[in-house]
């Protein structure tokens, strides 16, 4: 009779039994699984992550992933002022045009927990300053927007949902900034006469788009990177000048902690607190659309 071929059966990693022919005929069935599972999807796997990356780059772009995102931006807040209020005009203020002028601003806003505070701040020191509102935070705060006028500040837009405008078409762009014009003058009764691109990124077809006075800042206090008062307070002190526009965000608690001391050090200096469009019109400069403004030195 032929040689027999001794059966054997082999444990493997997962417990499993398979009998086999010989020692040749040896194989691991958890190692053959793993490798032809692998073998057999990873093509997919890899135009699955592809898929998911580029919706991740979409999202940053569109906002998807801001705390914000679920909100419509085209539906003013049923808890909106009625468009019917009318809004106080502004103090008329005597301006010195020869005195040193300095111009706070704040982004961002309005905020419920940090906003409040800071005009509490601003209307003790009898201070006044220009806000520049998101107008998906002024859906959800309109009675602050209302205070901030009313109380003799100057707002402007900061878009709709903080998009950076460089990487939209002309269209995209007043889509959005309207969206937001749309949302202040629902509160306000007018729209905002100035803007501050996010970021302060321009390029000539966000200049053709806006239709308004772009305003920038000379004077950047980082205090999105430090939220530290001291350090806000410090980066004032180094770099204001007679004609600078500070560049603050109403949204970190931090800056609201600054703010007394950045008032109180300034004033010690003469300084005069004013709104933007104040500013300009003490220097004697008409504000054209378009056109982008940091300050109004001598």
């Amino acid at each position: 009779m032929g040689n027999k071929v001794k059966q054997s059966t082999k444990k493997t990693p997962k417990g499993a039994l398979e009998k086999t022919s010989g020692k040749a005929d040896y194989i691991d069935v958890g190692e053959r699984h793993w490798w032809y599972w692998w073998k057999e999807n990873w093509r997919w796997m890899k135009f699955g992550v592809m898929g998911l990356v580029i919706i991740w780059l979409l999202g940053v772009n569109l906002g998807w992933w801001r705390e914000d995102a679920g909100v419509n931006p085209r539906k003013i807040s049923a808890v909106a002022i009625d468009p019917r209020v009318e809004v106080p005009n502004l103090p008329q203020r005597f301006l010195d045009g020869s005195k040193k002028l300095v111009s706070l601003t704040f982004d961002d806003g309005p905020n419920e927990g940090t906003t409040l505070r800071l005009l509490d701040i601003l209307k003790e020191k009898n201070v006044y300053a220009t806000f520049f509102v998101l107008g998906i935070q002024a859906e959800k705060y309109p009675d602050i927007v209302k205070r901030e006028v009313r109380e003799g500040h100057e707002v402007g837009s900061h878009t709709m949902r903080h998009k950076v405008l460089t990487t939209l078409s002309a269209e995209a762009i007043k889509s959005d900034t309207n969206d937001a014009n749309r949302t202040i003058k629902s509160i306000l009764g007018y729209n905002a006469k100035i803007i501050r691109p996010p970021y302060g990124i321009i390029n000539d077809t966000v200049r053709g788009a806006l239709g308004v006075p772009l305003i920038t800042w000379t004077v950047d206090t980082e205090d999105w990177k430090s939220k530290n008062a001291d350090a806000v307070k410090a980066e004032v002190e180094k770099a204001v000048f007679d004609g600078s526009i500070v560049l603050m965000h109403d949204i970190y608690p931090s800056t609201v902690d600054a703010i007394g001391g950045i008032i109180d050090n300034l004033k010690k200096q003469d300084y005069e607190f004013v709104t933007v469009s104040e500013m300009a019109k003490a220097r004697k400069v008409k504000l054209k659309s378009g056109e982008v403004y940091g300050g109004f030195a001598r």
